[in-house]
C-alpha cells in the first residue's frame, strides 16, 4: 500500500519513495504558461504551498539528473507547451519559514544564513571562466557571508544576472513563506527594519529584471503594498478570494475520495467533509490537506482537530482581543455556525491594524472562509463563515488562551460558572467583577467599551461551557433580542438569561438592574430556554459602571 506524505513537502522525495501524490501539476503548468512574471500565492498554513513550489522547482530546474519519471504519469506531462520548460532554467530557492526571532540581530543572522544557503547551490560560479574576476570575487563574498549589509539587498538582482551571464538562461526565483520574517518582526518590534530590507530585496530582484524568467512567492497574506510591494506594480496576487488557481492548493472532493480509497480508510466521506472541508475558494470548495492526511494516516483514531496544532496562534489571538464589540459579536456567531456579511480590504497592514483588516487576517489565515464574494473598488464584500469543525476547534483554542490569561486561576473560573448556573448571585457578581477587572488590566485598555468587555465574557462562556451548553448573544427570543442565552444541551439542565446594561453613575445602578430584569420578563426572553426544555431558568441583570460590575437575579 502507498504511504501518505504527511509532513513531506519535497516533491522528488515523495515521488521516489512511492508516496501517494494528489496531482497538482496542472497548476504548475498554469504558472509557466500564464503571462504573469511575478505571482504571490496566499493560502493558510499547511495548505500545500511548499510542496507546490517544490513541484515547480524540480520541473523547471536545469539539472543533469533525469527527472522524467517524476512527472511521466502526471497532468503536466501531457501538456506540450508546459513540457517545453522542463529542466530549462537555473532556480533560486529561498525558504524564510525559519527566519524569525525576538530581536533584529537574531532575525538578521537567520536571514543571512538562508541567503548564503541559496548561494551555495551556485558555488560553481566562483570558478566559472565566463564571469569576470570581480564577479567571481562577489560570489566568494556571498559564500563566506561577508557581503556588506546594504549589498545583501541586491542579491536577487546580482545572482540572476550572473546566472544569465554564465548560462544564457534567465532564472526562476521561488520564495517560500515570504511573510514569516514580517510577522516575527511585527511582534518583535523591528517591523520597519525588516520591511525596509524586503522592499529593496524584492524590488531590486523582481522588478524590471531582464535576467528573470519567472518568480513565485508563497505566504499566508498579502502585506500592504506600501510595505512590502511598493515597487512591484506588476505583481499578480492569488488569494483565497481570487477565482484563479482554485484547485492548486487544498484537496477537492474527488481527490479526497481517491485518497480514502487508496488508504482503505474507515472514515466516511460524510465525516471527512464535516471535519475538514468547507474552504470556499473561487467557485470551488476544498479540504485542508494537512488535516485530511493526518486523519487518514490514523485509521483507528476518530476524526479530531489537527490543524490547530500546526502553528503558533499567539499573534492572531493577541489581535482578536483588540476587536470592538461588533467584531466579538461576529466571532460568537461564526463559532456557532452563523454567517456575517462584511467588507474585506485587499491588503493587510500589520501595524495599526483596523477591524476590517483583522477580519482579512483571519480569512487569509484560514479561520474564516467566504461563501460568496463581490468585487469592490477597495476590496471585497464577503459572506464570512467558519469552514468546518477543525477550524471551530482552532477558534475555541484562541478564545481559551485569552480566558486563561485574563483569569489564570482555574478555581475562580469554576466558581464563576458554578455560581451562575446554581443561582449564587453574590459569588457570581464577585467572580465576574474580578474577571472584568483582570481582562481590562491584561489588555491595558483606555476608555474601555463595556459592550466589548461583555461580548468577550460571553465568548469565554461559549468556550468554558462547550461540553454542556450552547451560548448565544444578541439572539431573538420571545418578543425581543436578549443579550445572552446559555442553553442546556440536555433537557432538564439549567438555562441562563443575561441582560447587560451600562451606566456612568453609581446612583443609576439599581434602576438599571431593575430595568434589565423587567425587560427579561416583559419580552419573554425565556421562550428559547423553555423550547430547549431547560429544567431551571436563571435570570440575571448585569450592570457595569466603569470597572465595577453588579449582578441581580430575578
Amino acid at each position: 500500500m502507498h504511504r501518505l506524505p504527511l509532513g513531506n513537502s519535497d516533491f522528488r522525495d515523495l515521488r521516489q519513495n512511492d508516496a501517494l501524490y494528489v496531482d497538482k501539476t496542472a497548476g504548475i503548468a498554469q504558472v509557466l504558461l500564464e503571462p504573469a512574471k511575478v505571482t504571490l500565492f496566499c493560502r493558510p498554513r499547511r495548505f500545500g504551498k511548499t510542496l507546490f513550489l517544490s513541484t515547480l522547482r524540480y520541473f523547471v530546474e536545469a539539472s543533469e539528473e533525469d527527472r522524467d519519471a517524476l512527472y511521466a504519469d502526471l497532468a503536466i506531462w501531457k501538456n506540450p507547451s508546459a513540457r517545453a520548460h522542463f529542466q530549462q532554467y537555473p532556480v533560486i530557492w529561498l525558504s524564510f519559514k525559519e527566519v524569525k526571532g525576538d530581536a533584529w540581530e537574531v532575525a538578521w543572522e537567520m536571514l543571512i544564513g538562508e541567503l548564503v544557503r541559496a548561494c551555495e547551490v551556485f558555488d560553481w560560479l566562483e570558478t566559472d571562466s565566463r564571469l569576470s574576476v570581480r564577479d567571481r570575487a562577489k560570489v566568494r563574498r556571498w559564500l563566506d557571508g561577508e557581503t556588506a549589509p546594504a549589498q545583501w539587498k541586491n542579491l536577487l538582482r546580482d545572482l540572476t544576472a550572473l546566472l544569465y551571464k554564465a548560462t544564457g538562461k534567465r532564472a526562476v526565483v521561488l520564495i517560500d513563506e515570504y511573510d514569516t520574517p514580517i510577522h516575527s518582526a511585527w511582534t518583535g518590534g523591528f517591523y520597519d527594519k525588516m520591511v525596509g530590507f524586503f522592499r529593496s530585496f524584492l524590488g531590486a530582484g523582481l522588478k524590471d529584471n531582464p535576467a528573470l524568467h519567472k518568480a513565485a512567492l508563497t505566504g499566508i497574506l498579502r502585506v500592504a503594498r506600501e510595505g512590502m510591494f511598493s515597487s512591484l506594480n506588476h505583481l499578480t496576487v492569488v488569494s483565497v478570494l481570487d477565482p484563479v488557481h482554485t484547485e492548486s492548493f487544498g484537496f477537492t472532493d474527488p481527490e479526497v475520495a481517491w485518497l480514502q480509497k487508496q488508504t482503505q480508510s474507515p472514515h466516511t466521506m460524510e465525516v471527512l467533509r464535516g471535519w475538514y472541508n468547507g474552504y470556499h475558494i473561487g467557485g470551488d470548495t476544498v479540504y485542508n490537506p494537512w488535516s485530511i492526511l493526518a486523519c487518514l494516516s490514523r485509521p483507528t483514531a476518530p476524526p479530531q482537530p489537527y490543524w490547530v496544532n500546526t502553528g503558533s496562534t499567539d499573534q492572531i489571538a493577541d489581535q482578536i482581543w483588540r476587536g470592538d464589540a461588533g467584531f466579538l459579536r461576529d466571532l460568537q456567531a461564526l463559532m456557532q455556525g452563523g454567517t456575517v456579511q462584511r467588507h474585506i480590504p485587499d491588503a493587510t497592514p500589520l501595524p495599526g491594524m483596523k477591524i476590517g483588516e483583522l477580519r482579512a487576517l483571519l480569512l487569509h489565515a484560514g479561520y474564516y472562509t467566504a461563501r460568496s464574494v463581490a468585487r469592490l473598488p477597495d476590496g471585497w464584500d464577503a459572506a464570512l463563515t467558519v469552514p468546518n469543525r477543525d477550524v471551530v476547534a482552532a477558534l475555541y483554542t484562541l478564545v481559551r488562551r485569552w480566558v486563561d490569561l485574563a483569569q489564570p486561576q482555574e478555581s475562580a473560573v469554576r466558581n464563576l460558572l458554578s455560581a451562575m448556573l446554581n443561582g449564587h448571585t453574590e459569588v457570581f457578581e464577585r467572580e465576574l467583577g474580578a474577571l472584568v477587572a483582570r481582562a481590562l488590566s491584561f489588555h491595558d485598555l483606555v476608555n474601555p467599551d463595556p459592550e466589548r468587555v461583555f461580548h468577550a465574557f460571553v465568548l469565554g462562556l461559549l468556550v468554558l461551557l462547550e461540553q454542556t451548553h450552547l451560548v448565544w448573544s444578541n439572539v431573538e427570543s420571545g418578543d425581543g433580542r436578549v443579550d445572552a442565552l446559555v442553553i442546556p444541551k440536555v433537557p432538564g439542565g439549567v438555562g441562563v438569561i443575561l441582560e447587560f446594561k451600562k451606566v456612568d453613575d453609581d446612583r443609576d445602578i439599581d434602576a438599571a438592574l431593575t430595568e434589565a430584569l423587567r425587560q427579561i420578563g416583559e419580552n419573554r426572553y425565556a421562550v428559547k430556554l423553555t423550547e430547549a426544555e431547560a429544567g431551571t431558568i436563571r435570570r440575571y441583570g448585569v450592570v457595569s459602571c466603569g470597572k465595577r460590575v453588579r449582578v441581580r437575579a430575578g
